[in-house]
């Protein structure tokens, strides 16, 4: 897969995971959601661009410490996080 379409379903990929965390928590409605998504176009194109057309770099993937603590503690809370 080429590069500029591989960053653009990444990014569609975090952007999804993101607005569904939030309808999940009750923060956001559905009608909301979809408008977020379909907002994060605009900013996902100039992302993957400055991207693309910046120098070359390794990088050996992502990780967000706080999501993968809280994904930890979510089994052991008194209450559930997620409304699923």
């Amino acid at each position: 897969m080429p590069l500029r379409e591989s960053l653009a379903a990444l990014g569609l990929g975090a952007v999804t995971s993101l607005v569904s965390a939030a309808a999940r928590l009750g923060l956001i409605g559905p009608a909301a959601s979809v408008r977020l998504a379909a907002g994060a176009g605009p900013a996902l194109a100039a992302a993957v661009d400055a991207a693309v057309s910046g120098p070359a770099r390794r990088v050996f993937g992502s990780w967000f410490p706080e999501l993968e603590i809280a994904a930890a503690r979510h089994p052991s809370l008194p209450f559930r996080m997620f409304a699923t």
